[in-house]
C-alpha cells in the first residue's frame, strides 16, 4: 500500500513538473530567442532547481521529457533535441545536489544562503545547461561557429536569471511562514504594488508613449525595491523582482513582426561594401565631419533613417553623394520593441 502511494505521488509530481517545465519553456522560447534556442528568458531552471531539492531527485525524467519535447516543437532535430534535454536535466540534478551539499536552507534568511544560490547553482549548474545546449546547437548546423560566443552568452543569462528570479520566489513561500495581515501592512503592500507595476511600466512598458520618457533609466525602481526588502523582508524582496522582472520582459522582448529600434556603432557602419553584409540601405551623404585621422559621414538613409558611419583615412563620399550603407547583423543591438 505505501509503495503505492509512494508512486501515485511521484507520477503526479512529475506530470504537475511536466506542465509547468513545458509551459514556461514554451513562453520562453518566443521571447526573442537567439538562434532560436538560446532565449534571456529561462523561467523553468528555477522551477526545476526548486522542485527537485525540495522532493527529490527522483522528478528528473518530467525535466528531461519536458524539455526534450518543447525543444522538439520549436524545431530542433530530435538529437540535438537530446542533447540538450540532457543538460537541462544535469542542470537541475547537479544545481539541487550542490545546495544540499553546502547546507542551504531555502528560508533565505542567512548571507550564506544568498550567496549558496548565486554561484552554486545561479552560476556554476546552469554553465552546463549553457555550454552542453550551445555545443549541441553547433554540432547540430544551427549554430555557425561565430554565433557561439552570442548564444551562449544568452543561454548562461536567461539560466542563470531563472535561478535567481523564480527560484527564490518558489523557495520563500514554501518555508516562510505567511506575513501577518495587518490592516496597515495590507494597504501598504498593495500601495507599494501598484508603484511598481506603474513605475515598471513607465520605465519598461512605455506606458504614455511621447508624454513621459522614462525608458533606460531602471535606478528609478531602486527606492521601492528597496522599500520592499526592508518593510517585507523576503517576501518583499522576491515578490517585488519577479513583478519587475516579468514587466521587463514582457515589455522589451521583441515579438515576431513588430517594429525594433536598433544601435549600430558609426565605426561599424560600411558604406559601398560588397562583402555580403546582413543588412543594407541606400541613402545620401549629407554632410561630411573631419575628425583628425577620421572622416564621419552624416547619412539620410531612405525612409527617413537617419545613420552615421565612421571611416580612417580621406573622404571618398562628398556631401551629396549617394551610398549604401551596411553592416552585420552581430554588430546591431536591440533598443526598443
Amino acid at each position: 500500500m505505501g509503495a503505492g502511494k509512494g508512486s501515485t505521488k511521484l507520477l503526479l509530481g512529475c506530470a504537475l513538473l511536466f506542465v509547468a517545465y513545458f509551459g514556461t519553456a514554451h513562453l520562453g522560447l518566443f521571447l526573442g530567442a537567439v538562434a532560436g534556442f538560446a532565449t534571456l528568458v529561462w523561467p523553468p531552471t528555477g522551477i526545476a532547481l526548486v522542485a527537485l531539492y525540495l522532493y527529490g531527485f527522483s522528478l528528473w525524467p518530467a525535466v528531461f521529457a519536458a524539455a526534450l519535447l518543447v525543444n522538439v516543437v520549436h524545431g530542433a532535430p530530435l538529437l540535438v533535441a537530446f542533447a540538450i534535454a540532457c543538460g537541462n536535466t544535469l542542470e537541475a540534478v547537479v544545481g539541487a545536489w550542490l545546495l544540499q551539499r553546502m547546507r542551504f536552507q531555502p528560508r533565505l534568511d542567512r548571507v550564506s544562503d544568498v550567496v549558496v544560490l548565486i554561484f552554486a547553482a545561479a552560476i556554476g549548474s546552469t554553465a552546463l545547461s549553457a555550454f552542453i545546449g550551445v555545443e549541441s546547437l553547433r554540432v547540430g548546423g544551427i549554430v555557425q561557429a561565430a554565433d557561439v560566443g552570442q548564444t551562449l552568452r544568452a543561454w548562461w543569462i536567461g539560466d542563470t536569471l531563472g535561478d535567481l528570479v523564480v527560484a527564490p520566489l518558489l523557495f520563500v513561500f514554501w518555508a516562510r511562514p505567511p506575513v501577518r495581515r495587518l490592516p496597515a501592512i495590507v494597504t501598504e503592500g498593495v500601495f507599494l504594488a501598484c508603484a511598481l507595476v506603474t513605475f515598471a511600466l513607465l520605465v519598461f512598458g512605455n506606458l504614455f508613449p511621447g508624454s513621459i520618457t522614462l525608458y533606460r533609466h531602471p535606478y528609478l525602481l531602486f527606492p521601492l525595491l528597496a522599500w520592499a526588502a526592508l518593510r517585507f523582508g523576503q517576501y518583499g524582496a522576491a515578490v517585488s523582482v519577479f513583478l519587475v522582472s516579468t514587466i521587463a520582459t514582457a515589455g522589451t522582448a521583441p515579438t515576431a513582426g513588430a517594429p525594433v529600434t536598433v544601435a549600430v556603432r558609426p565605426e561599424r557602419i560600411r558604406l559601398d561594401d560588397t562583402g555580403g553584409l546582413d543588412n543594407e540601405v541606400a541613402a545620401t551623404v549629407a554632410h561630411v565631419v573631419y575628425q583628425g585621422e577620421t572622416v564621419r559621414y552624416l547619412l539620410a538613409a531612405d525612409g527617413g533613417l537617419e545613420l552615421q558611419a565612421v571611416e580612417l583615412g580621406r573622404v571618398r563620399f562628398p556631401a551629396g553623394t549617394r551610398v549604401r550603407a551596411g553592416w552585420a547583423a552581430a554588430d546591431a543591438r536591440v533598443l526598443t520593441s
